[in-house]
This record gives C-alpha cells, sequence and structure tokens, in this order.
C-alpha cells in the first residue's frame, strides 16, 4: 500500500495474559500466569499469529491522511484516428478523370509479424480497403491506420510497413513490424545489482512492448520503499521496432534502526518493555531483508527476533526463515516467589507469492512451516504448568497455508487475510489423544481484515479491524487467541481472556488536530469502541473470567518526526473485571514510543 512518504516520490518516463484475584485457587493462577506467558512469544514478535490480532500497517498509513495515488508515468499518446477514408461508388465518368499514377487492385490483405493482434482484429481496419484498386495514398492510408490501431492500443514503437511485392495475384501483404525492448540500462546504483532492475522492467518489455505495460511496471519497482526516486528514459534504437531503456535510480538508505518503548507486555512478566531492532532492508543486492531485534522487560531476558528474507525471482516470491526466543520469569506478586520460568523457541520457514499484482491490489499465497518449544519450572524444576505439558515441555509443529489480500484507492485502503493452520506430529509433536487436552494435532482457521476510509470532513480517518480465529480441537496456548490489550480490547489487561476460539472487533476514528508547515497532519484524537468475544472448544474453566469484553476510550497519536511516533489510549470497560490495579493497563491505559534513529 502507499502512504504519505511513498506518495512523495517521483517516477517519469519520457517517450519518444494475567492473574483473576481471590476466587481463584493458586493452582489455577499460577496455571493462567503460565498460560498467558506462553502467549508473549508471539505477541512480542509476531502480529500475524492469532494472539495479537492485528493486520499490522506502517505508521504512516496508521496515523495520517490517505494519500492520492502516486503520480502516473505518461502513457501513451491519446487515441489517434486514421485518416477518414472515403469509398464513393465508381462511375465510368470518374474513371476516366481519376488522378494519373498507378492503381493495384487488392483482393485480399494478409498480414504477417502480428502477434498482439489477430487477423480477425485487424481485419476491421483493413476492411475498407480490401477488393478494391488502391492508390499509393491509400496504401499508405492503410499502413498508417494498422499503426495507429497499434499506437492506440499503447504500443507506441509498434507499425506496419510495406514491404516490396508483386500484387499480380490480388493479395497485398501488410508486413506488422511489433516493437521490442532490446536493451534496458540501469544507473546510479549503490546498494543495487543493476539485474534487481533489468529482470523487472524485462517482464513488461514483451515482445511486444507495451508502453502501459512498462508503465506500470515501473510504478510498481518505485513502489518499493528501498527505492526513493526513479526516472526511466525510453529511445528509439537503431532497428526499426528497436527500443533502448535508460534507468536512473535514486536509492533510500537500506540500513535502519529502531528504538521503541510500551507496555504491551503481560504485567506478570513486567508490563514496560524496551527494544532495539537493526535491519539492513539490501544486504546482497536483491532486496533482501535481515533483522535482528532485541528486547527485555522487568522479567523477560532475552526477546530473540532474528529474521532473513529474500527475493528468488523478478516477481518478487519470497522465501523468509525467522527465528525467535523468549526466556521469561514471572515478576508480579504474589507469584515472584515461586521463580516461575519459561523458555521459547519458534523456528519457522515460509514462502509467499504475489498470484496477483496492480498498482491498487495484490493477492498474495504463502506457505509456512513452523516449529515451536516451551519449558516450563518452578524453582528450577520442571512442572506442568499447562495442561497436557508432561514435565513441562510441549512442542507444537504446524503448517500454515494463507492468502492475503490488500486493495487501495485514494480514500480507502482494505487490507485481509485468511490463515489455515494444521498440526502435524512430526519433529517429536506433543500428542496427548485426549479431547479435554491440548494437542499438537490439530486444525484452526485466522481471518482478519482492516479497513481504513478517509472521511469527507475534517480529513477525518475512520479505521475498522476484525479477527476470528475458529478450532474444533483445544489448542496449546501458543496457538489460542488472546483478548485484552492495546491489539485486541483496549481498557483490559493484555491477555485477560486466552481461547481457543475468538472474535474481536473495533472502530476507530482518527481526527487531525495538528498540521505542520507543509499541510502534513502530525497529531491526532482517536475516540474508539472495542468488543471481543472468546469460548473454548471444550468445557470451559470453572470460575474463569467473562467471555466478553469491551471497551469504548479515546487516544492520542503523534508523528513527530519521521519513523517516529507516541502513541496513547485509555478505555473504559464496559464489562468490568477486578484487577489489582498495580499497573498502568489495570488503569485502561496502554502508551508506545517508537523512534527511528536512521
Amino acid at each position: 500500500m502507499a502512504c504519505a512518504d511513498e506518495a512523495g516520490k517521483q517516477t517519469s518516463c519520457v517517450h519518444g495474559k494475567e492473574s483473576f484475584g481471590p476466587r481463584w485457587s493458586a493452582c489455577r493462577r499460577v496455571s493462567a500466569v503460565a498460560a498467558a506467558c506462553f502467549l508473549l512469544v508471539n505477541a512480542t514478535f509476531s502480529p500475524a499469529h492469532a494472539q495479537v490480532p492485528t493486520i499490522p500497517l506502517p505508521p504512516e498509513v496508521q496515523t495520517t491522511p490517505l494519500p492520492p495515488k502516486p503520480p502516473q508515468l505518461p502513457t501513451a499518446p491519446p487515441p489517434v484516428q486514421p485518416p477518414a477514408l472515403e469509398v464513393p461508388p465508381p462511375s465510368r465518368g470518374e474513371l476516366e478523370k481519376a488522378v494519373t499514377g498507378p492503381r493495384i487492385m487488392v483482393k485480399e490483405i494478409r498480414l504477417v509479424g502480428n502477434t498482439a493482434f489477430t487477423q480477425q482484429q485487424l481485419s476491421a481496419v483493413t476492411a475498407p480497403y480490401a477488393n478494391r484498386e488502391l492508390t499509393a495514398e491509400d496504401l499508405e492510408a492503410l499502413r498508417l491506420a494498422l499503426t495507429y490501431y497499434y499506437i492506440n492500443h499503447g504500443y507506441v514503437t509498434s507499425g506496419a510497413v510495406i514491404p516490396d511485392q508483386d500484387v499480380a495475384d490480388g493479395v497485398l501483404t501488410m508486413q506488422i513490424v511489433e516493437g521490442t525492448l532490446t536493451q534496458v540500462n540501469v544507473d546510479d546504483t549503490k546498494w543495487f545489482r543493476p539485474s534487481y532492475f533489468r529482470n523487472r522492467v524485462n517482464l513488461a518489455a514483451g515482445p511486444p512492448l507495451n508502453v502501459a505495460n512498462l508503465e506500470e511496471r515501473l510504478q510498481l519497482i518505485q513502489a518499493n520503499p528501498r527505492i526513493e526516486r526513479l526516472n526511466a528514459e525510453l529511445l528509439p534504437g537503431l532497428v526499426r521496432g528497436e527500443s533502448t531503456l535508460n534507468v536512473r535510480v535514486k536509492e533510500a538508505n537500506p540500513v535502519k534502526a529502531w528504538l521503541e518503548f510500551n507496555n504491551y507486555q503481560s504485567p506478570n512478566v513486567g508490563a514496560e518493555q524496551g527494544f532495539v531492532t537493526l535491519a539492513h532492508q539490501n544486504v546482497l543486492g536483491f532486496g533482501d531483508t535481515l533483522s535482528l531485534q532485541y528486547g527485555r522487560s522487568a522479567g523477560v531476558n532475552p526477546m530473540l527476533n532474528f529474521r532473513y528474507e529474500v527475493p528468488v525471482n523478478a516477481h518478487d516470491t519470497t522465501v523468509a526463515f525467522q527465528y525467535r526466543r523468549f526466556d521469561f520469569s514471572v515478576t508480579e506478586d504474589p507469584f515472584e516467589e515461586l521463580d516461575i520460568r519459561n523458555k521459547a523457541q519458534i523456528f519457522s520457514l515460509s514462502a509467499r507469492h504475489p498470484v496477483y499484482r496492480r498498482l491498487d491490489r495484490e493477492f498474495a499465497l504463502y506457505l509456512m512451516g513452523e516449529h515451536e518449544t516451551n519449558e516450563s519450572s518452578i524453582g528450577g524444576v520442571p512442572q506442568e504448568l499447562v495442561a497436557g505439558s508432561p514435565g513441562g515441555k510441549f512442542r507444537v509443529t504446524a503448517l500454515r497455508f494463507g492468502q492475503e489480500y490488500s486493495q487501495r484507492s485514494s480514500n480507502q485502503v482494505l487490507l485481509a487475510s485468511s490463515r489455515f493452520s494444521v498440526g502435524v506430529g512430526a519433529l517429536g509433536a506433543t500428542a496427548n489423544g485426549d479431547r479435554n487436552l491440548p494437542d499438537s494435532r490439530f486444525f484452526s482457521w485466522l481471518g482478519q481484515a482492516q479497513v481504513i476510509r478517509q472521511l469527507p470532513w475534517m480529513r477525518t480517518q475512520l479505521v475498522g479491524r476484525g479477527v476470528v480465529q475458529l478450532s474444533n480441537d483445544h489448542l496449546f496456548p501458543l496457538e489460542q487467541m488472546a483478548l485484552g490489550g492495546r491489539y485486541s480490547v483496549r481498557g483490559y489487561r493484555e491477555f485477560t481472556l486466552i481461547r481457543d476460539n475468538a472474535a474481536m472487533g473495533s472502530l476507530e476514528a482518527r481526527v487531525p488536530v495538528y498540521q505542520d508547515k507543509a499541510g502534513v497532519d502530525r497529531a491526532f484524537l482517536a475516540p474508539f469502541v472495542d468488543l471481543g468475544h472468546g469460548w473454548q472448544t471444550t468445557v470451559e474453566t470453572p470460575g474463569s473470567p467473562p467471555k466478553t469484553l469491551a471497551s469504548v476510550g479515546i487516544g492520542g497519536i503523534w508523528n513527530f518526526w519521521r519513523g517516529s511516533r507516541f502513541e496513547i489510549y485509555w478505555g473504559k470497560q464496559l464489562r468490568k473485571f477486578d484487577t489489582e490495579r498495580g499497573n498502568l493497563q489495570d488503569h485502561g491505559v496502554h502508551l508506545q514510543l517508537v523512534v527511528e534513529a536512521f
């Protein structure tokens, strides 16, 4: 999707979880705390997982008005009408007064070299010239008519020629010279390999060369955040129909660093957490990305997230490897003295392919294999804190098949995704064989949708979001869906509800209250309403908290510098859920500060 920064690019082409109070027994409370903490692995590192039901958007798209569409490259010339052809019925007198010059009798017009259009498609152009005598002027008019037909359909470097021939049999042959892009010159690349651009441009090079398709391909390349500006010039080659494309590239700095502080962690392990993220978005010149994130809170150290992603072809099919590690200890009273600890690791390998891709929309498929391991202990002794985890250990191996769709217009952005997950008994995955216990063999579906709509008054954005997870199986915590917290139902603690099945919806208005000197909205007020409902596939746990959470509230967002921002939300619980109120989350406050260092 395009955001405000992308709209400023120039492209040209020249043609030419928690505890639940004293009602719970200590055992149940410890289990609830442990289950919540297991979820932190995905909550911290993977917004795409069910545990954090949101489709992440770039900060600019979340907090600034939708930009207009990016500037279009000049397209093919406007349709040109071929010369009018008048064919009056010949009379004897007119024949006698005919203009001097050779005439030929043409019974049939045969076309050679045409691949963009069939003979039948072009017959509408040639029919008026068949079965009659043609002068030299008529032949030129026919040639121009065929040439203009190609030009008007975007083939501006294609045309028709009349080869030398004998038309004694009444068959006129017209040669169609369809344009080709024979050379792509790429200049000013620093991090990118020139082949990155050549391979992608060649997807629209034909033959025959259609300038409209070439224009769109250049704009798709331009949309890459690694590219700041792209200038392209199409020039004629030495041979008729051949063309050369000169491309000049201004690259963005591929090295990025972010500092982040938020209170989006479970208070059980320290709600306040900090992160440092380093990324190189073009390590080998193929548009490959290497990123490393380190984070910690009072009870979590370390939180590690390593990811490497690389395009494997010009269609931007990507392969990615990711490793995540999460070590925590419960620090919240009265559980701190128990020395509850957990270690989790997740390995994943995925491939993603954009099946359909245009400037305003994209549909992609992805396939992922994921292996999760968890170990828990109390006082250094392995303990089964989660039912179905003998010796305090469980493993999950899953295959995930996902579909992603995005659509963008001048006043709306739509994102939607669907993901099917199947647990398989591989790599030592935990199998219990009891429906009332979680099992690594499972099936679940997760659907997400998010819409950002620019309203016609006060430059206000309306943001709607919905998430649903369904499963017929009892799931381990890592596969369950959590409700409560910043990216779910605000006003409640993170991971207030953890269920096999859940649904949530959110509606938020973002009203700009401050503009900078350039007229860009920088600060927003954001009233919202959130609703979530969760349920277990098996019998609900006695004494479990309410199944439904609901809140209303207001937030403030400030984009103060480049990719840096501060946001704070306060939510009022509509369905009361008592906590110790020892943390900002217990008062309904969620905040975040992100600074883009470079």
